[in-house]
């Protein structure tokens, strides 16, 4: 009813899913208690990554045709709601995420290489004038509107130097001690505002840096490995669902979130270790 009422009171699909993807967030307005619209961003991109991951394995076990094709319109529907809602939020790193994972699913797939090259080729070429300059003939947007989202995409230099001066907070002017051993799980917060609240700087890496030290860097950087490997080795549905899980939030966690809110990377790795070594059985 929502989306009616939105899609009624600004007349235009785009309007609809801009004002959604940034002004009211998914149901809820900036006065009240609002969706982090980046958390929702990347749990759309999530699900899309979810379709490429688990229909080609699900497709041959669903005979009836009436129900693979409820089946198809359903997660075509779930494809466009949220690529659309990815793209008028502006939110780049869910879609950095995906674009990697999709990558690695490329050409993991038994396509030949001049198809490989042509899809490639023409996604690159239509992702960029989508952004360059198809967003000005999306039907319903002002100028204005527009411009906000070429700047969300486009606005490279803004974009990385927020997160590097996020990630700058917790290793700049760091002491030997805390370099090696960290200066305490959750101690971020209180050490950057002298304030006891929870504080992040937008970088797992940075922040189990601060923390707990080198050696849990280390640690972070062997786990984050393992998983690009499983990503690129495996073949079942529930090795792929679970390392490509992974990845994708472990690329979310360069830029966004904490170890807190990023802790479905290290379910999933776990996951995903127990299914290499047998101990769960496999999904296929």
């Amino acid at each position: 009813m929502y989306a009616v009422q939105l899609y009624l009171d600004y007349g235009s699909f785009a309007q609809l899913f801009l004002q959604i993807g940034t002004r009211f967030r998914l149901g809820w307005n900036d006065a009240g208690n609002a969706f982090n619209p980046i958390s929702i961003a990347r749990y759309m991109a999530y699900s899309i990554l979810l379709i490429f991951i688990v229909y080609p394995a699900w497709r041959p076990l669903i005979s009836n045709h009436i129900w693979l094709n409820t089946f198809r319109t359903f997660l075509l529907i779930l494809f466009v709601c949220s690529s659309v809602y990815l793209f008028f939020s502006g939110t780049k790193t869910p879609i950095l995420a995906l674009v990697i994972c999709f990558l690695i699913l490329f050409f993991k797939s038994n396509l030949s290489k001049v198809l490989k090259f042509s899809v490639l080729s023409i996604g690159i070429f239509g992702a960029t004038f989508l952004l360059v300059a198809g967003v000005k003939v999306v039907p319903g947007l002002t100028d204005s509107q527009a411009a906000y989202i070429e700047s969300r995409f486009l606005d490279v230099e803004s974009a990385v130097g927020d997160r590097a001066y996020q990630g700058s907070r917790a290793t700049d002017n760091i002491e030997l001690k805390a370099f090696l051993i960290g200066n305490g799980t959750g101690s971020f917060g209180y050490s950057n505002l002298k304030m006891d609240i929870r504080d992040y700087p937008h970088n797992i890496f940075a922040e189990v840096l601060y923390e707990n030290g080198i050696f849990a860097v280390i640690l972070l950087i062997v786990i984050y490995v393992m998983i690009v490997l499983n990503c690129i080795l495996s073949k079942d549905l529930l090795s792929s669902f679970c390392s490509f899980s992974a990845l994708f939030f472990g690329i979310n966690a360069f830029f966004s979130g904490d170890l807190i809110t990023n802790n479905l990377i290290f379910f999933f790795a776990l996951v995903t270790s127990l299914v290499k070594r047998g101990q769960l059985k496999e999904c296929t």
